[in-house]
């Protein structure tokens, strides 16, 4: 993980900027942190290792699902030496705001990480999208048309709805953020799918990323 925070702080020089890390060598160690300002961002090793006496780990979806819950209001990117679908696909449907292979590059890397602060969104790798670039600034719709149709099919509040289940939230919790019943959250959420041509949030994750629809996106505006 030092490599990639590595990259980010040369990044940050570059512009500039100032870049406040934290690090931590296994998932209990990190849950540990003391209270404090939430994290604009959390890199997450998928095998992160355990420093349990007794040898038991707190890696891979497990320790997603601590992190989310010990950080609620922090995206969490996933950094992985693996990049199966099933692998990367499981860490979308439990909420990660990304998967970032570790074979990428200083370049990719970080542009990965930028996707996620600047957009955020859900960085996919290629292995997810069947061979599309996922990073917004660089992927071209595969059809304008197609997009826009689905972008004034879907109601403001459908768009919304859909904007935070691609960011990993529950039904109960996008239910409080928009003031509506969890019933009319799946409501939403089912119509939202139908004008997609899914059938879940992972693959609503995937068309959305492709398709771009959260580019610039603020909620009450088209």
């Amino acid at each position: 993980m030092e490599g990639a925070t590595a990259w980010l702080q040369k990044r940050a020089d570059t512009l500039g900027q100032t870049l406040d890390m934290h690090y931590a060598y296994s998932c209990e160690e990190a849950l540990a942190l003391p209270p404090g300002p939430d994290f604009d961002l959390v890199l997450l090793d998928y095998h992160l290792s355990s420093s349990a006496d007794d040898g038991t780990q707190l890696t891979g979806i497990e320790a997603l699902r601590a992190i989310k819950a010990a950080f609620p209001k922090s995206p969490v990117a996933i950094r992985s030496g693996e990049s199966e679908r099933r692998i990367i696909l499981s860490t979308i449907q439990e909420g990660a705001a990304g998967f970032i292979p570790k074979s990428f590059r200083e370049e990719k890397t970080v542009s990965a990480v930028e996707c996620v602060l600047q957009t955020g969104g859900v960085y996919l790798p290629s292995e997810a999208l069947d061979g599309a670039n996922p990073y917004p600034a660089r992927l071209a719709p595969p059809d304008e048309r197609q997009r826009e149709e689905v972008l004034q099919t879907l109601t403001p509040q459908q768009m919304k709805v859909l904007h935070f289940a691609t960011q990993g939230l529950g039904n109960k919790q996008i239910a409080h953020k928009v003031h509506l019943s969890e019933q009319t959250v799946k409501a939403h959420l089912s119509e939202a799918y139908r004008v997609l041509g899914v059938h879940n949030r992972v693959e609503a994750v995937i068309e959305a990323v492709r398709m771009q629809m959260f580019l610039d996106y603020e909620p009450g505006k088209r």
